[in-house]
């Protein structure tokens, strides 16, 4: 297969989606489809979908043989296959399946419950070609339904199916018939001569009763397609970034990764007056058997600020009304004491937890691109309200100004190697006993967008507050550095000590064990259990000890043990400071487990995060990634979880690479000066996305950092490549109508172009020229900050 303009996924997968821009997609009903080619089948391409898994497999394919040769005698199926664009609902494409024989495919999803196509075959060869037509749907239907079949229907014949209560009904113009092949399919004879063409257009509708799935596929194969093709190719033009590399592995990653990112959105609903996302969308998702949302995988259930932060990549500067939507969608759900939802969705679901501290963030981010000051002055208030929810005694329990989170979901890393129950290797620790300079860094780089919107809508009266409240958390974060191992910390939120953590019994099955060991702090204790099954044991533990010199008997009783991947962990509500015994009863001699002190000392990417919001003096900048970052975290393929001398031998799965989190720490190395360094990393990252591009066409939830081996959901938000952060390391810090500020000079080994509408900017090693269609022209050959009004 070739690529035009080098933009398309080596292997040729596209999902096809409704697009929010042009309709109204159905956040309960919602059916979209993925095209791909296949080398070794009949025909180069089909369409597919499970119609959000109400069936094992949905499959339509164009058939086209020579009439005198006969079905066996394809000759040269999909001989140079050109995609000729695509975009999130919208997909063309040429090749030529048999010799001399040119197939245009137009396919086409205007709205959640039907998708359309147009076929134009031209004979390109001086000779008559005399030929069958055949368009083909495979249906294999889940427990109750029946495959497609060609059967009259009005004044036509159709391609009918049913799976579970969808009737899908598959409409083509003029007047085919049913074919002589295996496969259900509706064709036509036709002869063509030199030059000439023929033209037919198709539609499948899917709706509760074939009637009506009939008339949704008829009304929709008869719409005027030029206009409806004009205005989406025009607006996606003007609200994609035209990236051009010297890789086209990756050009066609950064393209890839736009289109998704538009088709994550839904209109609004529930309590949202914008438009919001999802995480995921592919022709396994889009179906409520409630009918509401409600019972919807996480990906599809609700949106965090983390998820909102990282989708800036892909629609700033090019949608801005899409990203503001985003905020005011949060700003909707805040409750009356300041609190925005951790993850609020568009079925109306809540987790009754706070959301990262990002919002600010975010809207200064979009403020940048498409500056609207009545905007900001009307958010700023709900902004600064949450802002303080923070410090409030449910977040900030010892009252220091330095709060904790109170779950581990909220801190948006898979895995936790502290707070994680999943995984039996991890400790389980209750987030509301530790104090994490990652918070602390989020609400102090949140502080001073405060301060940023606060000056520039006159709202002075509230920055001295954010001030005072910006520097007591950097120093709260300055005392956990530790010097000997060049890296922040954790800390225990009462007694403010990191303790290394200790293993104090390992057994197995019930007894009595006497233990007589003090600790260094007090300190919860941690109970993990391990056995073959995840049933809830009715085993309880009875710990003797003292807590300060006074006796203490804490019971852990069945209800209190989380059960996860054949592991429980619990956590006592003591601090302990000497454990006498433990009693252990019904507990089966097959289970095994371990009683244990927290470790506060292990690393992970999350404690770097200071670095992103500039806490750290230069020169311990210069430390922490001179001393921890390169040496401990870079591997081959990005930064993971842990670096590896931190790992345990069931701790592998920590070596994975997280896209958001690398995108923090390198965004830290660049406002640092580190541009050389944060493009090597981004090379890595990188290599390991399009490694796994190449070998199955989707964009993973995480891959190896020692080999980029992929795994998790395939094309989720957060799997895809940050095309915000390759441009801020490029040297393009900010990019809108009416400005460009650039600093550094091109990092990557190759030229790179950069097109905006009318905005042309071309980066070089020495030098990088904007030109712009209103007559704006120049050059700069300096890395030191510009900014440049355009008029």
């Amino acid at each position: 297969m070739s690529v035009e303009n080098g933009s398309t996924p080596p292997t040729g997968r596209y999902t096809l989606a409704a697009d929010v821009r042009f309709s109204q997609p159905d956040y309960v009903n919602d059916i979209s489809w993925e095209f791909s080619t296949r080398k070794g089948e009949a025909f180069p391409f089909s369409l597919n979908t499970t119609f959000g898994l109400r069936a094992l497999s949905m499959r339509m394919f164009p058939r086209l043989v020579r009439a005198e040769i006969g079905p066996n005698h394809n000759t040269q199926p999909g001989l140079n296959l050109r995609i000729l664009g695509c975009y999130p609902n919208f997909l063309r494409l040429v090749c030529q399946p048999l010799a001399g024989v040119e197939l245009m495919a137009e396919f086409w999803v205007p709205s959640s419950h039907v998708i359309s196509g147009k076929l134009t075959l031209t004979n390109r060869s001086v000779l008559n070609q005399q030929l069958r037509f055949d368009w083909a749907a495979l249906l294999t239907p889940m427990d109750q339904g029946h495959g497609m079949a060609a059967l009259p229907m009005g004044k036509t014949y159709v391609l009918e199916g049913q799976t579970r209560d969808l009737y899908p009904v598959c409409f083509l113009t003029g007047g085919p018939k049913p074919g002589p092949s295996s496969f259900p399919t509706l064709g036509y004879d036709i002869d063509l001569y030199p030059g000439s063409n023929v033209r037919y257009v198709w539609a499948l509708a899917a709706l509760g009763n074939p009637e009506t799935s009939l008339d949704l596929a008829q009304a929709t194969a008869n719409r005027d397609w030029d206009p409806e093709i004009a205005r989406l190719e025009l607006l996606n033009t003007s609200q994609t970034l035209k990236v051009i590399t010297g890789n086209a592995n990756w050009n066609a990653a950064f393209a890839s990764a736009q289109r998704t990112a538009f088709q994550l959105f839904f209109p609004a609903g529930a309590d949202f007056p914008a438009s919001s996302f999802v995480q995921q969308r592919n022709p396994d998702n889009g179906f409520s058997m409630r009918g509401d949302g409600t019972d919807y995988n996480p990906r599809w259930s609700g949106q965090t600020a983390l998820d909102a932060w990282y989708l800036n990549n892909l629609i700033l500067p090019t949608a801005p009304d899409l990203a503001a939507g985003v905020i005011d969608n949060f700003l909707a759900v805040q409750e009356a004491n300041g609190e925005i939802d951790w993850k609020p969705g568009l079925g109306g679901q809540r987790v009754h937890m706070l959301t990262q501290p990002l919002l600010a963030t975010i809207s200064w981010k979009i403020h940048a691109s498409h500056p609207d000051k009545a905007w900001l002055e009307k958010i700023f208030p709900e902004l600064l309200r949450f802002f303080e929810a923070w410090f409030s005694p449910a977040h900030d329990q010892d009252g220091d100004g330095y709060p904790e989170w109170n779950h581990r979901a909220q801190t948006g890393l898979d895995d936790h190697p502290l707070f994680d129950r999943w995984q039996p290797a991890n400790q389980g620790v209750n987030p509301t006993d530790v104090e994490t300079p990652v918070l602390a860094a989020m609400l102090y780089r949140e502080a001073h967008s405060l301060i940023s919107i606060a000056a520039f809508v006159g709202r002075e009266d509230a920055i001295e507050g954010l001030q005072r409240r910006a520097r007591n958390l950097a120093e709260q974060v300055e005392t956990t550095w530790d010097q000997l191992e060049n890296t922040y910390t954790y800390r225990d939120m009462l007694t403010g000590q990191r303790p290394r953590g200790a293993n104090l019994l390992l057994f197995h099955g019930s007894g009595k064990h006497d233990l007589r060991q003090n600790l260094e702090t007090p300190q919860k204790l941690l109970l993990s259990l391990y056995g073959d099954s995840s049933q809830t044991r009715k085993a309880t533990f009875s710990i003797c000890g003292h807590v300060n010199g006074n006796p203490v008997q804490e019971a852990i009783l069945p209800g209190q043990i989380h059960w996860m991947n054949h592991t429980g962990h619990a956590v006592t509500q003591s601090r302990f400071t000497s454990v006498e015994e433990i009693e252990i009863r019904g507990l089966p001699e097959s289970d095994h487990g371990l009683l244990r002190t927290a470790d506060l000392t292990r690393k992970d990417i999350s404690l770097l995060l200071p670095l992103w919001a500039n806490i750290p003096s230069q020169d311990r900048a210069l430390q922490l990634i001179q001393e921890t970052i390169l040496p401990q975290f870079r591997q081959a393929f990005g930064l993971p979880v842990c670096p590896s001398s931190h790992l345990l031998p069931d701790q592998q799965h920590l070596n994975r690479v997280f896209l958001p989190w690398n995108q923090f720490i390198l965004e830290g190395l660049l406002a640092y000066g580190f541009q050389e360094t944060a493009a090597d990393l981004f090379t890595r990252i990188m290599n390991g996305i399009c490694q796994n591009l190449e070998l199955d066409g989707h964009f993973h939830e995480f891959f190896s950092a020692a080999n980029g081996k992929s795994g998790g959901d395939i094309d989720t938000l957060a799997s895809l490549p940050p095309l915000g952060l390759f441009l801020q390391i490029l040297g393009l810090r900010n990019l809108s109508d009416h400005e460009i500020i650039l600093q550094g000079l091109n990092p990557f080994p190759w030229p790179v172009t950069v097109q905006y509408r009318g905005i042309l900017l071309s980066f070089f090693a020495d030098r990088t020229e904007v030109k712009s269609a209103n007559g704006f022209n120049t050059t700069l050959n300096t890395p030191d900050p510009q900014r440049i009004i355009l008029t």
